[in-house]
């Protein structure tokens, strides 16, 4: 290992030369610069090795993560979630300030809903008279249209909106006409069938 002391006006050009070909030749260098803590670099770390404050030491050493670092439940307060398992599908949401919830998957088909500010999402199917707004497309199985004249049929217009359109006198007559001649051709082929 080589220990380095740096002034903060030091010569750059000299002293990162020195330091660069200590790293190439995989040295651990530890830099002093007058003020701060000694900062230890690596120039080949290996699988869970990170830099560790050692108090006891008043220095940066390197450390095995998964055996020094690191053990238990890291806690929310940490920046971790205080929770140790979880299934898959699960979702992570905040039941509390500062609390992580795991919630659980559910049957497919159902939806994740909000329960307003402050309350924890639930599963379920999306209510089509509370959870959705607009006009439904046609595109998507709906009219197309927020409204209708009362009395009015529907009247498809391919892609387009559905059109709600008021019957005339004139198409009433035509319809009646048609019953009335249906009816009669009916009679006709009772008649004829005795």
């Amino acid at each position: 290992m080589v220990q380095t002391n740096l002034n903060p006006d030091f010569a750059l050009s000299a002293d990162l030369k020195d330091l660069k070909d200590r790293i190439s030749r995989q040295e651990q260098v530890d830099l002093n610069v007058a003020g701060l803590h000694d900062v230890a670099i690596l120039s080949s770390p290996i699988t869970n090795q990170a830099l560790v404050w050692n108090s006891t030491a008043q220095r940066w050493v390197n450390a095995n993560i998964a055996s020094t670092a690191l053990s238990g439940v890291v806690p929310v307060a940490n920046g971790g979630t205080n929770i140790s398992s979880y299934a898959t599908g699960d979702v992570l949401v905040a039941s509390a300030p500062g609390v992580l919830t795991s919630l659980p998957d559910t049957a497919s088909g159902n939806a994740l809903l909000s329960g307003g500010v402050g309350v924890v999402p639930s599963y379920g199917k999306v209510g089509l008279t509370t959870h959705v707004s607009g006009t439904l497309p046609v595109a998507n199985g709906g009219t197309g249209a927020a409204t209708f004249t009362s009395g009015a049929y529907l009247k498809g217009a391919g892609t387009s909106a559905i059109a709600s359109q008021q019957v005339s006198l004139l198409q009433t007559f035509r319809v009646l006409c048609l019953l009335l001649k249906v009816a009669l051709v009916l009679r006709l082929v009772q008649d004829l069938s005795r």
